[in-house]
């Protein structure tokens, strides 16, 4: 794409009008109200789930860091509501297409193990589910209109979660 050109769809980014974060807010406090209703241990009360929740945690802010250090270094929007000004592919961005929304997941997740509540663990998978309709597909569909081939070669490289 010359990028002497800028679209109405370049300077509007990607259309992701509900933020992510707060899917993810909405989506454990939901999870949460279920699981105090009706509670269901996710742990089955061994201890080494608490520890690999507390791990989960740990890996979901690196990759939150990660992720976002490198979207600055590149002088690229964080917000999935703005445009995007380049493919970052370093970092955890080797690894996945996704890495902000997956340390959002991987950390319900881990909160589940740690609070040992079934509905969290369930809750982390509609996270993923939810974000790919509201969020992925539109970024997605936006970064291929906008980069073309560079961006198919980096989403054949490299998966969208892990």
């Amino acid at each position: 794409m010359n990028e002497d050109i800028q679209t109405e769809t370049d300077l509007r980014g990607p259309g992701v009008q509900f933020p992510p974060p707060l899917i993810a807010f909405l989506v454990f406090g939901v999870s949460y109200a279920i699981g105090h209703y009706f509670p269901q241990s996710s742990t089955g009360g061994i201890i080494a789930f608490t520890y690999l929740g507390y791990m989960l945690m740990a890996l979901s802010l690196y990759i939150a860091v990660d992720g976002t250090v490198r979207l600055n270094r590149a002088k690229t929007n964080v917000k999935p509501n703005q445009p995007t000004t380049s493919i970052v592919e370093t970092g955890v961005y080797r690894f996945t297409r996704n890495p902000l929304y997956l340390s959002l997941g991987i950390l319900q997740l881990g909160l589940g193990l740690v609070l040992d509540r079934l509905t969290i663990v369930i809750g982390s998978i509609v996270f993923f589910i939810v974000v790919r309709q509201v969020a992925v597909l539109k970024e997605e569909a936006y970064l291929e209109k906008k980069f073309g081939e560079s961006y198919l070669a980096y989403r054949e490289r490299v998966r969208r979660w892990i």
